[in-house]
């Protein structure tokens, strides 16, 4: 598969130094070196085409579809049948896989194929509290720990700027932020934990043991979705007629689609 993008090859004729075109004009005939070089361009040019060709199957994103098969038995596919999207596709996928083995990325696209649920994947190293030490300090971003992050407003044109709501390592957990404090035991826990070695609990959040070699892969099983009308829920039905205040019945009603209190 050759790139139609590529720039057109120079010519052999045309790389020669103009005093060799000169010569060859003032011979009798002329262009008689023109001529020579040619009848050599053609078959030049089939064995650059075939070298650029030989490197373009080197890949599977670029390679002919002949290459397919060969490239997924060296990678140990197993064979598919379908047509040349279907194998390249196949088989790109397996080459994906195998750079990105032992990452947290390919870790959860292996899960997501597996299962088809949604899924995260932490590291739990990187929860866990540490003293640092006093020769060697690692301040945060901005001054030493654990003030030297700026105190900025929520309405930051960057949401990823350190404010007074953001986790700061060597710090205390912020009693300011709610919905911070919400993250607390979830997938996205930006706290940090003491190291938990008791062995791993059958299922739940206490099954999550914070410690230098173990990962956490949470999975998801419902997608979300979106209730189009919430009709709501009827709880009271009160006579206010008797009451005098103009409204003949006071009627109680909760807005969740399942009744409870909001």
């Amino acid at each position: 598969m050759v790139d139609a993008n590529r720039p057109k090859r120079v010519p052999l004729y045309d790389r020669l130094p103009q005093i060799y075109h000169v010569r060859d004009a003032e011979q009798d005939p002329p262009g008689q070196l023109q001529h020579y070089l040619a009848a050599v361009e053609a078959v030049f040019g089939d064995i650059h085409a075939n070298i650029e060709a030989l490197y373009h199957d080197f890949f599977i994103d670029t390679c002919d579809e002949w290459v397919i098969p060969y490239i997924g038995d060296r990678l140990g596919v197993s064979h598919l049948k379908g047509d040349a999207r279907t194998l390249r596709a196949d088989v790109a996928g397996t080459v994906a896989a195998r750079q990105g083995k032992g990452t947290l990325g390919a870790i959860e696209r292996l899960t997501h194929t597996l299962t088809g649920w949604g899924v995260h994947g932490v590291e739990l190293r990187e929860n866990l509290l540490w003293n640092q030490h006093l020769n060697h300090q690692r301040p945060d971003t901005g001054g030493a720990p654990p003030y030297g992050l700026p105190s900025l407003p929520r309405s930051t044109p960057n949401p990823f700027t350190p404010n007074r709501f953001t986790p700061i390592w060597g710090g205390t957990v912020t009693l300011r932020d709610p919905a911070m404090l919400s993250l607390v035991n979830t997938p996205f826990d930006p706290f940090g934990h003491p190291v938990d070695v008791k062995p791993p609990a059958p299922e739940g959040f206490d099954a999550v043991r914070y410690n230098l070699p173990n990962l956490a892969i949470f999975l998801w099983r419902l997608k979300d979705y979106r209730v189009a009308v919430s009709p709501p829920v009827i709880r009271d039905v009160i006579d206010n007629g008797a009451a005098g205040t103009g409204a003949s019945f006071i009627v109680r009603v909760d807005v969740h689609p399942l009744g409870l209190p909001v």
